[in-house]
């Protein structure tokens, strides 16, 4: 597998669960702690740090001290390699999303 596939695959898996998707999309707004995602997610520490580890490993996100915290940002240019793999499929094989 190229590095082109091998990053696709671990973004992908990376998403693939609906508890880190939510974390992504509350990253979207603002950079938050690891304590800060616990309290929104009610999880405990260890299960939201698993789900962050997944993330990182997916170039989804990115970790960085800020004092004695560390900070959660989007990794842009991660998502960025999922938003192209998606831009080259033909728009009749996407399947419609309802908002529910």
């Amino acid at each position: 597998m190229d590095t082109y596939e091998a990053k696709i695959q671990l973004a992908f898996r990376a998403l693939a669960d609906p508890s880190r998707r939510a974390m992504v999309h509350l990253l979207l707004e603002r950079p938050m702690s690891i304590a800060e995602l616990c309290h929104s997610f009610d999880m405990t520490r260890t299960a939201v740090r698993k789900h962050l580890r997944m993330l990182e490993e997916g170039r989804v996100v990115t970790l960085r001290l800020q004092g004695r915290e560390r900070l959660i940002t989007v990794d842009q240019a991660g998502l960025d390699a999922v938003r192209e793999w998606l831009a080259v499929l033909p728009a009749q094989s996407m399947p419609r999303v309802v908002a529910g």
